[in-house]
């Protein structure tokens, strides 16, 4: 894709399965992704739970929704025991951790997202992601108030992924307000 201002400037990414594990195994938390860039740059995202209902979609500088119902996250929350951080499947083999709350994987890096972003988790961990897998979501996160960033912290940028190649970092998805504290909470094994 090369920068133009003609129709070619627009590129879709489709994930049609998102929890794969689950759909197979026929639990309901799993969704398709759709996401829109117009030289390379994001325009909308969308993500789609059919067995749930549930639609998550943003546009660029706009707002972030669950239906028609807008979401946001704040950097009010304090995290303690009744907080929630959604993991990958192999997060304890990985890190040693301190998060005070509860530590949950739902098997669907999808639905983790969403969900922290209409802030029913504080933050999610995610490993061996890719630029399909994000895009969609990372609109939906960062129309809500969030953002990506490394396991350690530094900003993330999706775009450095567009060729399609595997994020070998491990990312983490909260408000601004909150990385420090949830990072403080990670220890990584060696």
């Amino acid at each position: 894709m090369e920068y133009t201002h003609d129709s070619k400037r627009y590129l879709w990414i489709f994930d049609p399965i998102d929890g794969v594990d689950n759909f197979q195994a026929g639990i309901p938390i799993w969704g398709m992704s759709l996401a829109l860039l117009e030289n390379f740059w994001p325009v909308f995202g969308a993500f789609y739970m059919p067995a749930t209902g549930d639609l998550f979609h943003a546009r660029a500088g706009g707002k972030a929704f669950w239906g028609d119902k807008r979401i946001q996250m704040t950097d009010d929350r304090v995290i303690d025991d009744e907080s929630i951080i959604f993991t990958f499947s192999r997060f304890h083999q990985q890190y040693v951790s301190g998060f005070p709350g509860k530590v949950r994987n739902l098997g669907c890096t999808g639905a983790h997202l969403c969900y922290v972003a209409m802030g029913r988790a504080d933050a999610a961990i995610t490993a061996n992601e890719s630029f399909q897998d994000l895009a969609a979501t990372r609109m939906i996160i960062e129309a809500a108030g969030g953002r990506l960033y490394t396991a350690s912290g530094e900003k993330f940028y999706l775009n450095d992924y567009l060729n399609g190649e595997r994020i070998q970092e491990h990312l983490l998805v909260t408000v601004p307000g909150q990385r420090k504290t949830v990072i403080g909470c990670l220890e990584k094994r060696s």
